[in-house]
């Protein structure tokens, strides 16, 4: 038996915040743009944060149906990749393509970024979600979350990163899309109650 060995102490391990389906619906019916935009944006694809801040009109191919990830920005340090395969793809559903084209139209400010602060420049992730994000929880009862949150719901609720030739995964987004944007058209033909979505 070792004898004056300290162990660790036991930390208890925080179960990741997931946001259900009626949590999301409430906030996308209240979030403003960008903010709105950029929420689902996350939700549908999985992007981190650092990866949403910095895109650029550019990274948008809506012809393609396309949208590509090529910097991270993280405490006003922007970081790209390294070689043109550091860079990700991905696919985006007719819905998402949707809320996209939308956005661009009714998009007033004139920046080269798709998510512009009212300066123009780079949304600080963390006044983003103080000013724009939690006084809409808090207004809607539901608990605050991080931006993290909506990685953890991605993956939770199917809408797994989308990639060019992954069928499963477009028709999984469109499933929970239909849900959350009854009311928008062009998202396929998916047919799928709320009660099959939140087990």
């Amino acid at each position: 038996m070792a004898r004056g060995v300290k162990l660790p102490p036991m930390e208890r391990v925080r179960k990741a915040r997931v946001l259900t389906v009626a949590e999301i619906s409430k906030l996308l019916e209240v979030l403003t743009d960008p903010t709105r935009t950029m929420f689902f944006l996350a939700l549908s694809l999985g992007l981190r944060i650092g990866e949403l801040l910095p895109l650029r009109l550019e990274d948008l191919d809506l012809s393609a149906a396309l949208l590509y990830v090529r910097r991270d920005y993280y405490r006003g340090h922007l970081q790209t990749p390294k070689t043109a395969r550091s860079e990700r793809r991905f696919k985006l559903p007719p819905l998402l393509l949707n809320v996209l084209s939308r956005y661009l139209e009714n998009r007033r400010r004139q920046s080269d970024l798709l998510f512009p602060n009212s300066a123009g420049t780079i949304f600080d992730d963390r006044n983003l979600i103080r000013r724009e994000v939690e006084p809409v929880c808090d207004c809607l009862s539901i608990p605050r979350f991080g931006w993290h949150a909506l990685r953890h719901t991605s993956a939770s609720t199917t809408m797994l990163y989308t990639h060019a030739q992954d069928d499963a995964k477009q028709a999984a987004l469109e499933t929970v899309a239909r849900v959350l944007f009854p009311n928008v058209p062009n998202f396929g033909d998916v047919q799928e109650s709320k009660e099959m979505l939140v087990q």
